[in-house]
């Protein structure tokens, strides 16, 4: 028996119904987007938001239309058979995507505005979605990854929150330890200045109320031997005039000997945008001076 006496009727309240849940999405979103909600709450509300529509419309339409129930069994059993092969067919990656997306859900190795590594590529992640993660390099493109290939790839990330740190020895571990893979450890003559440097950086931010997190950023640049001594001044300059800006003035020290003399440098900040925009204005400035020593020789 429907539950309409006709195909209009059930017309109209079908299309009644979707114009209430469209309605009704808007305002979900509108609510979910505010900055207090986080990446899962809002990834679990679309994601129950969009079964419990696609349900509703399934009952409405199967159940509401007279003319439904004047087809034979056999052939709805045929036809519903056909669309349920047809939909696994074309489905089968987006599942794959769906439960990897419901599994960084509950592992959470990352979040809106952190700094990671995946594939390859270190940037910002702008979005999380249940299928896919978006992330904004410092080139200024945005990546979309599948959640799929995020779950089996290698991630760094770079972005450390404090409320779950207890003391200076904890986070010293947690900054480290995502460079492991990719810098030599600091030799014994730039540890204690480094070490001196994040133990300031965490006397400052710990107590905070707001319980911010620390975006750790290291990248590495080369410098000549000659004159190496005078573009360390001006490094040790530059430095100091970005303090300010980053929250925290830049740390740096030399990374290893060959060719060139390496020298790392470490970028501490509450704020990821401030790396995302202003990371390439202070490297810009730090290459000016290797340039110019170059030039010399």
């Amino acid at each position: 028996m429907a539950l309409f006496n006709t195909d209009l009727e059930a017309f109209i309240y079908l299309v009644l119904i979707v114009v209430g849940l469209l309605i009704l999405n808007v305002i979900i979103k509108a609510v979910t987007s505010s900055k207090r909600v986080s990446a899962k709450t809002r990834i679990i509300f679309k994601f129950s938001f969009s079964l419990i529509s696609l349900a509703i419309i399934l009952y409405f339409i199967l159940s509401g239309f007279p003319i439904i129930s004047e087809i034979p069994q056999t052939y709805i059993a045929i036809i519903t058979s056909s669309v349920s092969t047809a939909v696994a067919f074309a489905s089968s990656g987006i599942f794959d995507n769906v439960v990897s997306g419901l599994a960084l859900l509950v592992i959470k190795p990352y979040d809106l505005n952190d700094i990671i590594k995946l594939k390859g590529l270190i940037g910002v992640v702008r979005d999380l979605k249940l299928t896919k993660t978006v992330i904004e390099t410092f080139d200024n493109v945005k990546v979309q990854i599948s959640n799929k290939d995020v779950i089996n790839t290698e991630l760094t990330n770079y972005s450390i929150k404090l409320d779950k740190i207890k003391n200076f020895v904890d986070f010293k571990r947690i900054i480290h330890y995502s460079e492991d893979t990719e810098f030599p450890p600091i030799e014994s003559k730039g540890l204690k200045q480094e070490e001196s440097s994040l133990k300031n950086i965490f006397n400052k931010t710990i107590h905070r109320k707001d319980n911010p997190k620390i975006h750790n950023y290291i990248w590495k640049m080369e410098f000549p031997y000659e004159r190496f001594r005078l573009a360390l001044k001006r490094v040790e300059e530059i430095c100091k005039n970005y303090e300010k800006r980053f929250d925290f003035k830049p740390i740096y020290h030399i990374n290893g000997f060959g060719n060139f003399i390496e020298v790392r440098f470490r970028i501490l900040t509450t704020d990821s945008k401030k790396i995302f925009n202003i990371q390439p204005e202070f490297a810009n400035e730090i290459y000016k001076v290797v340039q110019e020593m170059w030039e010399r020789i």
